[in-house]
């Protein structure tokens, strides 16, 4: 008798266990921007931001996140930014995700759009799937009226984008390599609903010109503004590794150029580190202070190392913030 009566107070226990356990409301759904939306992290992964990513374009080559639902996203902004050379999907997610945290939430995003960076240096291999992004990109603005777009590339990053600018208003020769055959491209923007709505926020880039893909007027001229943005360090004077190419975005196309000088201040850079330099344009400390660490300056932040956001203060009035 005396064994058989802590077995019925386990019993019994047990049985209250089961019933409360079960019995327990289940989770709501995630709520991003106080709108209810279908929480895909166990998919694709729910940041900190409050982004969720739900839809992918080819392997490990784009993200894509619909902020707010469909019946919200009429005459919303869009971002989109696109990594330098070698900066995988998942730096570039990082990045994106701290940014909108950190300032592109204040710009009426509805829609976030990440591309990787190229494998080369000048995007040869044309391996990203930018003909669909594009597409993707259209179909929105023709569905939803979106009202304007935030393309923030680094580095070689810009030659994903003039790709997407041929593929918008030009339908011109692909300029590839010449080991490679020429391809005629398919306008996708034929009614031009994307024309001036794009910023176009070049971080340490280029023209493409002779090597890369070229940026040309007629892309430009489709074009909102372009912001060529380059980077000083205040302490060694040293200017960033594309300095002189972001100069001559200004002096091709001045018109529709701003240029803006960044001063780095506190980035740790050594005298000559051009290239870390080049990094004060993601992050405030880059981790190298003789080079980059792409893998790093993409990803890690914190209180002595913050996203750099500045440029968007130019766009929207001219200073850096």
């Amino acid at each position: 008798m005396k064994k058989i009566v802590p077995i019925i107070f386990i019993l019994i226990f047990a049985v209250i266990i089961l019933i409360f356990g079960v019995s327990r409301e289940p989770n709501s759904p995630v709520e991003v921007l106080n709108s209810r939306l279908p929480d895909t992290s166990d998919i694709f992964g729910k940041s900190d931001s409050g982004v969720v990513w739900q839809d992918t374009i080819g392997k490990d080559q784009i993200l894509i996140s619909q902020i707010v639902p469909d019946s919200m996203l009429k005459g919303k902004n869009v971002l989109i930014t696109m990594g330098g050379m070698g900066a995988k999907l998942k730096w570039v997610q990082k990045w994106t995700e701290e940014l909108y945290k950190s300032k592109l939430n204040e710009f009426d995003i509805g829609l976030i759009i990440v591309v990787k960076g190229p494998v080369e240096e000048y995007y040869d291999s044309r391996e990203i799937d930018i003909k669909e992004m594009t597409k993707r990109f259209v179909a929105f603005y023709q569905e939803y009226g979106m009202k304007e777009t935030f393309l923030i590339v680094h580095s070689s990053g810009v030659f994903p984008a003039h790709q997407m600018f041929d593929y918008l208003y030009l339908g011109g020769d692909d300029p590839i390599i010449k080991k490679m055959n020429m391809r005629k491209l398919e306008i996708l923007d034929p009614e031009g609903i994307t024309k001036n709505k794009i910023n176009y926020i070049m971080l340490d880039g280029e023209m493409g010109i002779p090597k890369g893909y070229p940026l040309v007027e007629g892309m430009v001229k489709n074009l909102k503004m372009v912001y060529s943005i380059y980077a000083v360090d205040a302490q060694t004077g040293t200017e960033s590794g594309m300095a002189d190419e972001a100069k001559k975005v200004k002096e091709n196309f001045s018109e529709k150029t701003i240029l803006h000088k960044y001063i780095a201040e506190n980035s740790k850079c050594l005298p000559g580190a051009k290239w870390c330099v080049h990094e004060t344009l993601i992050t405030t400390r880059p981790h190298n202070p003789a080079k980059y660490d792409l893998k790093k300056d993409y990803q890690i932040f914190d209180s002595t190392r913050k996203v750099v956001t500045g440029y968007m203060g130019v766009v929207k009035n001219g200073n850096w913030e």
